[in-house]
């Protein structure tokens, strides 16, 4: 997510960088989250630029390798809060823009999977 969604009072968002844990997102996942539904509005407008330009999605995923707290721009994840975040937002977003794209978790290592399925 970008820094200004990041939880608030994380001292790597203050600096710009990294994934705040244990949520990414400033007031969380929710279904009142405001944040988070500008999240997944960024995915849907992001999906529909490249559709402008003839590119079709298969899939998504809410985070590249999300256990991993990146000291970038980035979103952290557990099962829990990347669920909410599909189900309270990027799901509903992407059934009305674009019913066609999948939604994919846990694209990380391997050794979690049974954690996450």
């Amino acid at each position: 997510a970008p820094t200004w969604e990041d939880e608030e009072g994380a001292l790597h968002a203050e600096k710009m960088t990294g994934s705040a844990l244990p949520t990414c997102i400033r007031d969380g996942v929710g279904n009142n989250s405001k944040y988070a539904k500008s999240w997944a509005l960024f995915f849907s407008k992001f999906i529909s630029s490249y559709a402008n330009h003839g590119i079709d999605f298969y899939g998504i995923t809410p985070q590249n390798e999300p256990e991993f707290p990146a000291p970038w721009d980035a979103c952290a994840y557990d099962p829990a809060s990347e669920g909410d975040f599909i189900a309270n937002h990027l799901g509903p977003t992407l059934a009305k823009s674009h019913p066609n794209t999948k939604i994919l978790m846990f694209d990380h290592n391997k050794d979690h999977v049974v954690q996450w399925a």
